[in-house]
């Protein structure tokens, strides 16, 4: 074999190991690119259950104020806001309600 040929060969053999090497590099990322996607699933999940949580929270707090009932338990939302917090224990046990939908006025409109 002359030069040439063995200095072509030994230059496919680099090109074909830099190959292989940056096939292995889009491997590891595919896997960690499907693990990040797999993580924000399970946070999309837990946000949509706080949501819930809170829409229902307020929800039941709006309702309990329109009928001068007084404030209600809130037990369950505490719990879950407990969880959400990665069990904090000093999140006050319920929240002030400080304009209800039915007694609040515009800024804009005076109503």
């Amino acid at each position: 074999m002359s030069n040439e040929q063995v200095e072509f060969q030994m230059k496919f053999i680099k090109l074909t190991d830099a190959l292989l090497s940056l096939t292995n590099i889009v491997e590891r990322h595919d896997k960690q690119i499907a693990a990040l996607i797999e993580h924000g699933k399970e946070t999309d999940e837990r946000l949509n259950t706080l949501i819930t949580v809170v829409e229902h929270s307020i929800t039941k707090r709006d309702s309990d104020w329109n009928s001068r009932s007084g404030p209600s338990s809130n037990s369950v939302f505490d719990s879950n806001i407990h969880y959400f917090l990665g069990g904090v224990s000093t999140f006050p046990a319920s929240l002030p309600v400080i304009f209800p939908p039915s007694t609040a006025t515009s800024p804009l409109t005076n109503t």
